[in-house]
């Protein structure tokens, strides 16, 4: 992998000047401290992205399994989500919008 310093002008040409401006003024002007920064920043937010992704589907994979013990669904047959909505006509409505607009087109 190329370092920063050997990187360093082609960088600052494909990196716009509004982007990097934080990190330029973190780094007191310093192009290639700036870069390394912005290359720390990359990465941080990459791991912190892969753990929020585990999280994502360990909670999306519990709330299921506590909606479909809930409703009984092993009894019903039908699973929880396609039960009629709780709480009254303007939460399915709310719902049925919202199941709408996330359709493909």
């Amino acid at each position: 992998m190329p370092s920063v310093e050997t990187e360093e002008p082609m960088a600052w040409n494909l990196l716009s000047e509004p982007r990097m401006a934080p990190y330029l003024e973190a780094a007191s002007g310093d192009k290639v401290a700036a870069l390394r920064l912005y290359e720390w920043s990359a990465r941080t937010s990459s791991a912190a992205f892969e753990v929020v992704g585990h999280l994502e589907v360990l909670l999306r994979n519990a709330l299921d399994r506590c909606l479909r013990e809930h409703f009984r669904e092993d009894q019903c047959g039908i699973p929880w989500f396609l039960l009629p909505t709780p709480g009254g006509d303007n939460v399915a409505e709310a719902v049925a919008t919202v199941r709408e607009r996330l359709r493909p087109q």
